[in-house]
């Protein structure tokens, strides 16, 4: 089965994806910007396409700001190679610590931010393992968006915010 599609582009583009994975979908909307898509096809489209997640939102949003610093550093220092500089016995202990405050926090009222954040990142110096690593440091970073995307449920506005 074929499908044609009639109606402005702008409006045809959220339902093209739906539309492409269970049909042949001819996209003639270039042709037909004067004609709405078919209320048939709005149907359909309408039962197949998720409602909007506004926690999905608030993610790509902060995943996209941090994407774009991404850029900036790396349009600034260029690609950096380091040495890991974790492990060893003061950071597996500090980490220790860190954990122990952050299950007292939570355990007594709940745990801030900030403790959580450190807890993420004491756990991550105190690696030996590269691979142990790259998880506690996606951690770290799922924790940050987190915490970004609580400040902005706030209403604290991403263009107010102090930056570099």
């Amino acid at each position: 089965m074929k499908i044609r599609l009639h109606g402005p582009a702008s409006e045809m583009e959220p339902y093209t994806a739906v539309l492409r994975r269970a049909f042949d979908v001819l996209d003639e909307s270039g042709l037909y910007t004067d004609r709405p898509p078919s209320r048939l096809c709005r149907r359909y489209l309408e039962a197949q396409m998720p409602a909007p997640d506004p926690q999905a939102e608030a993610i790509a949003q902060v995943l996209a700001e941090v994407s774009a610093e991404r850029f900036r550093q790396l349009d600034k220092w260029g690609a950096q190679r380091r040495e890991n500089g974790t492990g060893g016995p003061v950071m597996r202990h500090t980490a220790e610590d860190m954990r122990n405050r952050c299950n007292y926090l939570a355990e007594h009222g709940g745990a801030d931010w900030g403790a959580v954040l450190l807890e993420e990142v004491y756990e991550a110096m105190a690696e030996d393992d590269t691979a142990a690593l790259r998880q506690e440091l996606v951690q770290v970073a799922a924790v940050c968006a987190a915490w970004i995307e609580d400040i902005d449920s706030c209403g604290v506005p991403a263009d107010k915010a102090v930056g570099p």
